[in-house]
This record gives C-alpha cells, sequence and structure tokens, in this order.
C-alpha cells in the first residue's frame, strides 16, 4: 500500500487523534472533515466560506481554514430542517 499525499501513513497531521479534529482539538474541523461531515465536495465548502454562509477561521500557525465544530453541525441541521 502506497503512500498518501500527505507523506504520512494515515493522512494526518502528527499528533492529530481524529480525521474529525484539528491539530487533536474535537471543537475544530478542517476543510475535508467540514466536507464529509456535510456530504459535499471541498469546492462547495471552499464556496460557503467565501459567501459567509459557512465561514472559516484561519489558524495561526499554518493559516489553514478551520471551522468550529458546534457552526457545521448546527448548519447541517438547519440544512436537514428544509
Amino acid at each position: 500500500m502506497g503512500k498518501r499525499r500527505s507523506g504520512k501513513p494515515n493522512g494526518r497531521p502528527k499528533g492529530s487523534k481524529s480525521s474529525f479534529s484539528f491539530r487533536g482539538d474535537p471543537s475544530k474541523l478542517p476543510i475535508g472533515a467540514v466536507a464529509q461531515i456535510l456530504g459535499i465536495t471541498i469546492d462547495s465548502v471552499l464556496t460557503l466560506d467565501a459567501s459567509g454562509i459557512l465561514p472559516a477561521h484561519r489558524d495561526p500557525q499554518s493559516g489553514w481554514r478551520i471551522w468550529d465544530r458546534a457552526t457545521v453541525i448546527r448548519y447541517k441541521r438547519s440544512l436537514m430542517a428544509l
């Protein structure tokens, strides 16, 4: 089995406890986890961020977009209510 693009066998940053957390903080989510939870593409998550519907914050160390888990879950519930 080959390596993933990250070069790490599990594809997660070192010290990450789950693919659904950011730097081991379960209240923060990286873009891939947001896309998976919402069942949409990463491009769609970026569109939601750019439009201000589901805004991300930037991690000061890496510059990566991160989302608050509670906000993502609230957004998903609002979609399911439609």
